[in-house]
């Protein structure tokens, strides 16, 4: 149907079965489902593995060079899309990987599950496109400025003297901003989950922020303390790069001009209240299947909520709190 487009290890299966199809006889595979053939499998696993290792005679590699006479390729018309044959022109192409969004080899997650967690939808639009930035190193910031003529020193932090890349911006500058967001952050995550540690976040953390699951004690998935962590971590980092753009580009005339800390305390108290009521409001009948289900939405926003004990048991159904 999909021919050999985005197929998983199509570089030995293609040569396997053009191999095969080589064959003027019959090609049949057993499976294995006696006891005694699994016994004998396993000895010659551990003999495999012994140290030192037994002398086996090694077979010839096979070879990987295709025969163009029993070469099937392409995908089937009635099954091709859009998007389909437009994968299949980027593998015929050998696109390379761009270095710059390329992930760290420290990174145990694989690219495809990075990209794809871009539009979870627990992310508002706003931070899909930032991060979705990020990712591509598309942020005028940083190694940005190096390239152009007379700006090369916006290059660097005008607080800290180091250069302005994004991990700076999010995780280490000085100015008032992005450590008491985190330590605000922390407090919240604290009274979430009292048993789960909080610590520094890594750019491995912002950037997989999407695939982070919480777990209980028990080792049960927690949906609820997992979600608000994708929603208070994206904004939080969304926030301190608004912040770092008003003092940077809004108050660039004004030297050393800072935000004061009740003024970033009242930002993100209004960012995490406006994605609590836009939760409240999304759990409403009249979205249909695009509406978010209520018990989660509870079980998201519990032990976080101003004076919770004096709430009813559903406060979703109440306004002003």
């Amino acid at each position: 149907m999909r021919g050999w487009i985005e197929a998983p290890l199509a570089a030995y299966l293609r040569p396997l079965l053009n191999r095969l199809r080589q064959r003027c006889a019959p090609t049949t595979f057993g499976k294995i489902t006696d006891e005694d053939t699994w016994a004998t499998l396993e000895r010659a696993r551990q003999d495999a593995s012994m140290a030192p290792p037994r002398d086996f005679v090694l077979a010839q590699a096979p070879t990987l060079e295709l025969d163009p006479r029993f070469e099937l390729t392409g995908a089937r018309l009635d099954a091709l899309t859009q998007a389909l044959a437009y994968h299949g022109i980027l593998e015929l192409r050998g696109t390379e990987t761009r270095l710059r969004t390329h992930s760290p080899p420290s990174t145990p997650l694989t690219h495809g599950a990075i990209w794809t967690s871009l539009r979870h939808r627990d992310f508002s639009r706003a931070f899909a496109v930032f991060l979705w930035k990020v990712m591509h190193d598309g942020l005028k910031c940083g190694t940005y400025w190096d390239k152009i003529q007379g700006y090369e020193h916006r290059a660097q932090c005008g607080r800290c003297g180091l250069p302005e890349t994004i991990q700076h911006i999010l995780f280490d500058c000085e100015a008032v901003g992005q450590s008491l967001v985190w330590s605000i952050v922390g407090g919240i995550w604290k009274k979430k989950a009292p048993d789960a540690e909080w610590r520094a976040l890594t750019p491995a953390d912002f950037l997989s922020v999407g695939l982070k699951t919480w777990k209980d004690n028990k080792g049960r998935f927690r949906p609820g303390a997992t979600r608000l962590w994708r929603i208070m971590i994206s904004e939080a980092a969304h926030l301190i790069w608004k912040l770092r753009c008003e003092r940077v580009i809004g108050h660039a005339e004004e030297d050393d001009w800072e935000h004061s800390q009740p003024l970033v305390w009242n930002k993100l108290q209004y960012v995490l209240n406006s994605r609590l009521a836009q939760d409240v409001e999304s759990v409403r009948r009249k979205y249909g299947d695009s509406a978010i289900d209520r018990r989660l939405v509870l079980a998201t926003w519990n032990r976080t909520l101003r004076d919770e004990p004096a709430l009813p048991e559903d406060w979703t159904t109440w306004k002003g709190f």
